[in-house]
């Protein structure tokens, strides 16, 4: 017989039990970057910086973590003089060391490790260098520390680095490690008595054949995720009960091929429970939608098919 362990953190307004594999995520806070500064190749651009070698020790970062990204803000590039503040386009790469390369070199990260969704960075302005590496990603919500990392360079994706400015000085990028139920093993979490739960990020279900299950019950009971999937590899499950709620940024249910994942909301006497920004990966297989909000089905059929 397997004896799954069971935590029990409790507040001044409700708990939170943790039984099986549960890690626990947590914000590690909103770092600046300076619009100027890139480990991608450059030419002819005197006023481009080297990108910073984030120290992943150092934040308590370890390969294996789910990484949390969250771009904020935003950058003014060719100097401003006809663009506004409003350019977005930021990658990252790892590295087994903090060594960049100067400016001229093609691949100035020499101990880069691939990792995330790959991303295509433009030729330099000045000459049409080739700036691309194979191992960068865009930088959009959680990314899995590869093996061997110990440093991250992030960069704004662009061809000319220095007439970028910043003008509201808001241009950076939050880190946090994501809240996994069911990483390896099987896992539940259970949110209730009034409690509100904050994350970076959140992953039900995340290895394949582990079963993840969080529920969140009862008015005032909240989890807030910046992004949110309900089964990655393995099975998922969010039960959202009785007036509770989940916000943040869209929550996608059946990730990856082969994933199955369960949205159930429903409400009881406290009032009606709500779930905001659903969002449905391409992969339609062990999808199931469930409760008494419909329209949360239909809102993701109209996106799906391209109707707003």
């Amino acid at each position: 017989m397997l004896l799954l362990a069971t935590a029990v953190a409790t507040s001044a307004r409700g708990a939170i039990i943790d039984v099986g594999d549960v890690v626990r995520g947590g914000d590690l806070g909103f770092f600046k970057l300076d619009p100027q500064a890139t480990y991608l190749r450059t030419n002819n651009d005197p006023g481009a910086k080297s990108a910073f070698p984030f120290d992943l020790g150092a934040l308590g970062i370890s390969p294996g973590d789910l990484l949390t990204l969250e771009r904020v803000g935003d950058y003014r590039y060719r100097g401003g003089i006809a663009d506004g503040d409003t350019a977005t386009a930021t990658i990252g790469v790892f590295s087994g060391s903090a060594t960049l390369l100067g400016g001229a070199n093609p691949n100035r990260v020499p101990g880069a490790i691939d990792a995330g969704t790959d991303v295509f960075s433009l030729p330099t302005d000045s000459g049409g260098l080739p700036t691309d590496i194979s191992q960068d990603f865009a930088l959009t919500t959680t990314v899995v520390v590869p093996t061997g990392a110990s440093h991250l360079f992030i960069s704004p994706n662009d061809s000319f680095f220095g007439d970028n400015t910043d003008p509201d000085n808001d241009y950076g990028v939050r880190l946090g490690t994501a809240l996994i139920v069911g990483d390896t093993a099987n896992g539940m979490r259970t949110i209730n008595g009034g409690d509100s739960v904050p994350a970076p990020g959140t992953v039900i279900g995340r290895a394949a054949g582990v079963i993840g299950t969080l529920n969140v019950d009862g008015a005032g009971s909240a989890l807030g995720s910046a992004n949110t999937t309900v089964g990655d590899q393995g099975t998922g499950t969010l039960n959202v009960t009785n007036a509770a709620r989940v916000t943040g940024g869209a929550i996608a249910v059946g990730r990856r091929l082969g994933s199955d994942g369960t949205l159930a909301v429903s409400s009881g006497g406290g009032g009606r429970s709500d779930v905001q920004q659903l969002r449905q990966s391409r992969h339609r297989e062990g999808v199931r939608f469930h409760g008494d909000r419909d329209r949360e089905r239909r809102r993701f059929e109209d996106r799906d098919q391209g109707r707003r």
